[in-house]
């Protein structure tokens, strides 16, 4: 009988009692809901303030870029201000190391 008693128990899908008060699942109270209306009135005050601030530029790191057509661009580029380096690591994060790699060959091709 204790297996009987045990098969009974299981219940995946089961609902969890629940307590109704006036057909609610929960009581609001007085004091409970004037603290989410402050809450969401002063959330409100907040996100007004900062979306007004963002506007005005006050708080706010911007960059503003002109592009003219007058002459090509161009840099110098040397081995003190760009050093192209590249590493390929394998599955535990450790570095892999195949020293055919690190040293990549290029062939020119003339086409037609």
């Amino acid at each position: 009988m204790e297996f009987c008693e045990f098969l009974k128990g299981i219940d995946f899908f089961g609902k969890l009692p629940e307590f109704y008060i006036k057909g609610r699942s929960k009581k609001a109270t007085i004091i409970g809901t004037t603290f989410t209306i402050i809450f969401i009135i002063i959330y409100i005050i907040i996100f007004i303030y900062k979306l007004y601030r963002m506007f005005i530029r006050l708080d706010i790191t911007f960059y503003d870029s002109y592009s003219t057509t007058e002459e090509t661009p161009s840099i110098n580029i040397t081995n003190e201000n760009f050093y192209l380096l590249f590493s390929i690591y394998n599955d535990s994060g450790l570095p892999f190391i195949d020293e055919s790699i690190y040293y990549p060959m290029h062939i020119l091709l003339n086409g037609n």
